[in-house]
């Protein structure tokens, strides 16, 4: 996965010589990225993984005494005491005199949600500095743990987004690399005034460097029907500060934001209020959902015209999942007679006769159709239905496969033909008596076109001029 690539590769830049970043589902592995391991190191990982019951004990009551804010680190004396006692890889870096990390220490920085859940973690190994981590770089390593959650969550169908409640303090410029690695747009304004922007934001907005954006005011580039809303943010999550005396970060809003070019973007945002070189700043991060809002829009639009056809059309219109049906317009229920909830979660078969004219079996048939259809072999037929009442009636039927929300549906459409087929069967009764009568006539009959061509000689015509019809 990419954002636990991008974000691994971070970690080492700030100072870690080995690091592995995994995500969970539901406690299951997901997915998993190693940087600075040799291929033996890996080996050893995979052959002494964790269980998904051992990986949820490690973030459970029992090792809360080896909690640092919401990370953990477990010295090497102390290792045994983890629940459950795991294996530990031996860090490659030996242990110098003045040095507080231990060669088999262990440091690890969950992904946590919202509500608690840990979708992974981060493992740290072989600090470039021998020293084990303090809290505040727990907390800044957190920061970016927080962003990874999101990003993950985002991936999956963007479920309830991490709230990240961390602070970027005075080591700026040494987690200036992460930031300028990372994913997602980044700017930092004190007193009103831009005063950082990452290289992501520089080429989202459009602009040429840096210095087009240092000095200004980051109100400036929101789109004038969204500033309001905008300040709103930033004054709520100043609130959040003063209020819990630490960085708070306001929940994903979305807004507009015009580049220098003048063009507009939308973007996903959030607003961190944090502490910087000792000063109140504000961070807001961003993504451009600009094609995703298109794409939704467009769908919108989409799905909007057709349920106008869907609902108004003069046709029955059904979905069917496999042989029931899921959903269906108004003239599908004027035309079976009968109300959604009567038609809704039933197979086709049970509004047909019990054989159609063929003389075959009802369900039978319709479960062929439905078969073939559903192997992208569209299908067109007559069919003869009944009305719920039990009234049979003639329907025309145009069956075909669709893919809704990733699921593979049949979709009809049912025209009744009762009338058109009553009339073919009247001309056929019409057409039999003029046979009947043309063939048994006493009195000669012959029938001759517009250009004088015979058609037609009855058995009298053949006996009165001696010559055969044929």
């Amino acid at each position: 996965m990419e954002v636990l690539q991008a974000v691994a590769e971070a970690v080492q830049r700030a100072g870690w010589g080995a690091v592995s970043a995994y995500s969970y589902r539901n406690w299951e592995r997901a997915h998993v990225t190693y940087v600075g391991m040799t291929e033996e190191e890996i080996k050893f990982l995979e052959e002494h993984r964790t269980t998904p019951e051992q990986r949820a004990m490690m973030f459970g009551d029992a090792n809360n005494q080896f909690r640092i804010g919401r990370s953990y680190l477990i010295p090497v004396e102390q290792k045994n005491e983890l629940q459950p006692v795991v294996t530990v890889k031996p860090g490659k870096r030996p242990k110098g005199d003045n040095d507080t990390w231990d060669p088999m220490d262990l440091a690890y920085v969950p992904l946590y949600l919202n509500d608690g859940t840990v979708i992974g973690v981060i493992s740290l190994d072989d600090p470039v500095d021998g020293q084990r981590p303090t809290s505040e770089q727990f907390r800044q390593l957190e920061f970016f743990a927080d962003l990874a959650a999101q990003k993950i969550e985002r991936l999956r169908l963007d479920e309830n987004r991490r709230k990240a409640e961390t602070a970027l303090r005075q080591s700026e410029d040494r987690y200036r690399n992460i930031v300028e690695g990372l994913f997602v747009g980044i700017m930092i304004h004190i007193g009103n005034k831009i005063t950082y922007v990452n290289e992501a934001t520089v080429k989202m907005m459009g602009g040429k460097s840096k210095d087009d954006f240092i000095g200004n005011d980051i109100i400036e580039y929101v789109h004038p029907e969204d500033q309001e809303k905008i300040l709103e943010a930033i004054e709520q999550t100043s609130a959040n500060l003063n209020s819990q005396h630490q960085s708070g970060l306001l929940d994903t809003i979305q807004a507009r934001l015009i580049r220098e070019d003048g063009t507009v973007i939308t973007v996903e945002a959030s607003v961190l209020s944090i502490i910087l070189n000792d000063e109140h700043a504000l961070m807001a991060m961003f993504n451009d959902i600009t094609e995703r809002k298109k794409a939704e829009e467009a769908l919108k639009e989409s799905e909007e015209r057709y349920n106008s056809l869907f609902r108004s059309a003069g046709e029955a219109i059904f979905t069917m999942d496999g042989e029931q049906f899921i959903d269906c317009n108004p003239k599908t229920l004027e035309m079976f007679g009968c109300t959604r909830e009567q038609i809704i979660g039933k197979p086709p078969y049970l509004f047909s006769p019990k054989q159609q004219p063929d003389g075959r079996d009802s369900q039978e048939k319709a479960k062929e159709k439905i078969r073939l259809a559903l192997q992208k072999k569209p299908q067109h037929f007559e069919w003869l239905h009944c009305r719920y009442d039990g009234t049979p009636f003639y329907a025309e039927v145009s069956l075909y496969k669709i893919e809704l929300s990733g699921k593979n549906l049949l979709q009809a459409i049912v025209r009744d033909i009762t009338e058109r087929k009553q009339s073919e069967e009247k001309l056929q009764r019409s057409e039999e008596r003029l046979r009947t009568i043309f063939g048994s006539s006493r009195d000669a009959m012959i029938v001759i076109d517009s250009h004088g061509t015979v058609e037609l000689f009855n058995p009298a015509a053949e006996k009165l001029f001696g010559r055969s019809s044929k």
